[in-house]
């Protein structure tokens, strides 16, 4: 007997997954839960509901469909897991769950720059990762020591991205010497609460700003950055990029133990998040339906949305930005209407001829999908979760 796809999807906040499987010879979406928290009350339902890692999580998934088609998928626990439970007999069989899954909420990133000159730029690069530009401050208009301790407790970024000087400035003239003994002075207060921060400004103010700092505030994460600016008219953003990406994979690492990485995801490695899986089927879909033109996807999931800027397939890397609810930068503003939209309500959908729209956003589930049964996945998507368009 062939066995049938359950993909789940794990966020900070949700829970949400789909079974596929063969009817009559194609590869439908059979069964669904739509997004949802984790643990959320079910009327009939008797479930226990563990801590928010993995395998109470994904084990409340099965369960709860299971219970929903009044059959039994728990046989898609790892091997290990149904050794130790003892044989059961299985009314659904289903391959091994394939997971998508980002523990950890977007990363919130405090902007400090000298001058508003950064500011723009800035904001785009974190943006185009999963992070929120919770907050900014520019250091030319006067710091005080007692406000900025407060907005630090109000406001409790994960991280401080601190920016700002050139190269050709001697350390003794930046003002980043002086905020990093306000930053001193706050920090330790915070404990272990206190953010990371990733430096970013003037080479030659560097070494003093981190030597305060680790004297004032020594439990406190400091990484040095290339300067961004190291002379007007001179940007290089791309170590700020790779600098942020490593932070917010160790972060979205540390919410997952080996032990549960290794008993529910493929090879060992680590799920994808909602964002990375969605921007791999966004790619496959331009390659099937051979899209022309520019491709705006929009994504929402876990109340955040993600936009997705493709290309013409192989001439540039995609953009991408994260944002807040509905909010929009302006940067996006100027992008071509939307192609795509994926988890959004249909109130919520852009007008425009053609769009394609996956309201249960699954698409990302899916991602995983593509790796193993290529065929299934396509089948699912292009059946049930999108409406291509009459030309497609």
């Amino acid at each position: 007997m062939e066995r049938a796809h359950l993909c789940v999807g794990i966020d900070h906040v949700h829970v949400k997954a789909c079974l596929c499987d063969r009817v009559e010879g194609h590869w439908r979406l059979i069964s669904w839960l739509d997004e949802r928290p984790f643990g959320a009350e079910q009327a009939g339902l008797q479930i226990e509901v563990g801590p928010r890692t993995l395998t109470p999580m994904v084990n409340w998934v099965a369960e709860t469909l299971g219970h929903l088609l009044s059959c039994d998928l728990t046989d898609a626990r790892p091997p290990a897991a149904a050794s130790a439970g003892g044989a059961r007999d299985a009314a659904y069989g289903i391959h091994p769950i394939l997971l998508t899954a980002a523990p950890q909420p977007p990363l919130r990133v405090w902007l400090m720059a000298l001058t508003s000159l950064w500011m723009s730029p800035l904001e785009a690069l974190i943006q185009s990762l999963e992070a929120h530009v919770v907050g900014s401050l520019v250091m030319d208009q006067g710091i005080y020591a007692d406000l900025l301790a407060r907005d630090l407790e109000l406001i409790r970024p994960d991280l401080l991205v601190i920016g700002g000087g050139y190269d050709a400035l001697g350390a003794s003239e930046s003002p980043l010497i002086g905020f990093a003994r306000h930053l001193g002075t706050c920090l330790p207060a915070l404990g272990a609460g206190a953010p990371a921060i990733l430096f970013a400004g003037s080479s030659h103010a560097a070494t003093p700003f981190v030597r305060i700092l680790r004297r004032m505030a020594p439990q406190v994460d400091i990484t040095l950055v290339d300067n961004p600016t190291p002379e007007p008219q001179r940007v290089h953003l791309q170590p700020l990029h790779d600098a942020l990406l490593e932070f917010r994979m160790r972060s979205t690492a540390d919410a997952l133990s080996l032990d549960e990485i290794s008993k529910w995801t493929r090879n060992g490695r680590a799920p994808q998040s909602h964002g990375a899986n969605f921007l791999r089927v966004l790619q496959a879909l331009q390659r099937g339906l051979e899209l022309s033109g520019p491709v705006h996807a929009i994504l929402g999931s876990g109340g955040n949305r993600l936009h997705v800027l493709l290309p013409p397939e192989g001439n540039r890397n995609p953009l991408t930005a994260y944002t807040a609810g509905a909010h929009m930068p302006d940067y996006v503003k100027t992008w071509p209407d939307p192609t795509l939209v994926s988890g959004l309500p249909a109130h919520e959908v852009p007008a425009a001829s053609g769009l394609m729209n996956d309201g249960h956003g699954f698409l990302p589930l899916l991602a995983p999908l593509l790796e193993v049964d290529a065929e299934a996945a396509w089948s699912v998507i292009t059946r049930d979760l999108i409406q291509l368009p009459q030309d497609a």
